[in-house]
């Protein structure tokens, strides 16, 4: 049976192109992915958020003094002080809690609330002015839906939400008091239709935002993967170890590092063919990943038919074990290669175990790691070579080839 892997998957599933794949036709992703696309839009969002609620109180407050110098006194004290002493507050709110990062959580609830009470007191302005027998332009109520789905940033339910309530009290307050069916009719299919092209609007722009940020992560996924196992490539393993190194650092804790070569590579794949050989990495691949458990864990393809895997701050005498369970699985795996049978793979593993108060450079891990494995491989192949808390002295030595 011959294998030709197309795709990164074999150690490694992307929630990203899982997304995609399944669909997002209800606007929801699984709730990990929801919580990083709705962070991400917060972001992305933020300014523009504010620039939107800061033209709303200027708006507002625009229309109070229009209110008081054009509606007549027993309409207008009402009409203006719904803008000003409700409508204004409730945007001032959402724009207060913008400022403030730690309420970034609250960010979302405030913002519908503002575009609740906004809606629901523009109908009410309308249908006050009329049972006043002070009518005022309706067309207002009509941008509404327009700018609560496409310009406040909220999520489309909870858009959809504040409108529909905005709509329902206009369905039910204006043809309690608007006199002419004609006129009354035009309002009421008006105000359905700005509601139904916002909601379309609305829909289209977030299911865009979403098919955006999914491409955005895969292709960071395919930037930071290896294209044939899925597992995190060199590139990737180096700034993650830099990262953890500095963190082992401020916790005083230790890094664990196993090197791993598959042992005589090149025989396997001269015997079997170069699809075989990929499956074999790929399968080798996922079985490190596997052991790469916690959030500050991690599987690399180091180069060719070398690995690397990273655990962060291991308990000192588990490591040779763990290492040692995963030469096994290794050794265990069972390689359908062309023409019937299994082939076999064996690996050498070094390990090393550093902590950052002793050593600033993390490439003294790495050269600790390296000797482990050309240890293990000078002393026979499949095997696991230890290195706890090296003698630095020892890694000043030249790096010796592990290839083999």
């Amino acid at each position: 049976m011959s294998s030709s892997p197309t795709r990164p998957d074999a150690a490694h599933h992307s929630p990203y192109r899982e997304a995609m794949e399944r669909g997002y036709t209800r606007l929801r992703f699984e709730p990990e992915l929801e919580a990083a696309f709705q962070l991400e839009q917060h972001r992305l969002n933020h300014t523009w958020l504010r620039l939107v609620f800061w033209i709303g109180v200027g708006t507002y407050l625009v229309f109070v003094a229009i209110d008081l110098a054009t509606v007549p006194l027993h309409a207008s004290r009402w009409t203006a002080a719904i803008r000003l002493f409700l409508i204004v507050p409730a945007l001032a709110a959402a724009l207060l809690v913008s400022r403030r990062p730690a309420w970034q959580a609250w960010l979302t609830p405030a913002v519908f609330m503002a575009a609740v009470v906004t809606g629901l007191g523009t109908v009410g302005i309308v249908a006050l002015s009329l049972a006043l027998d002070a009518p005022l332009p309706y067309e207002g109520t009509l941008l509404l839906p327009v700018v609560i789905h496409l310009l406040t940033g909220l999520p489309w339910r909870w858009a959809l939400g504040a409108n529909l309530l905005a709509l329902a009290m206009f369905l039910v307050l204006v043809p309690m008091v608007q006199p002419d069916p004609l006129t009354l009719t035009y309002q009421l299919s008006f105000m359905v239709l700005a509601n139904v092209i916002g909601a379309c609007g609305g829909y289209a722009l977030e299911h865009r935002a979403r098919t955006t940020f999914l491409t955005a992560g895969m292709l960071s996924e395919l930037a930071e993967r290896d294209g044939l196992t899925g597992i995190h490539n060199r590139r990737s393993f180096n700034e993650h170890l830099h990262r953890v190194w500095q963190q082992a650092a401020r916790e005083r804790g230790g890094i664990g590092l196993a090197l791993l070569d598959v042992d005589h590579f090149k025989q396997f794949n001269d015997r079997h063919g170069h699809g075989e050989g990929d499956a074999a990495l790929m399968a080798v691949a996922k079985a490190i990943a596997g052991h790469a458990a916690r959030p500050l864990d991690m599987a690399a393809r180091y180069g060719g038919e070398e690995f690397a895997l990273v655990w962060y701050d291991p308990q000192p005498g588990h490591l040779r074990g763990m290492a040692e369970r995963l030469r096994q699985e290794i050794s265990a795996l069972d390689l359908p290669v062309e023409g019937g049978g299994a082939g076999h793979v064996t690996a050498s593993i070094g390990v090393a175990l550093l902590c950052p108060h002793q050593s600033p450079r993390h490439a003294d891990l790495l050269r600790a790691a390296d000797i482990a494995l050309y240890r293990a491989k000078h002393d026979g192949r499949d095997r696991v070579v230890m290195l706890e808390h090296p003698d630095l002295d020892a890694l000043r030595f030249p790096e010796t080839a592990s290839n083999g």
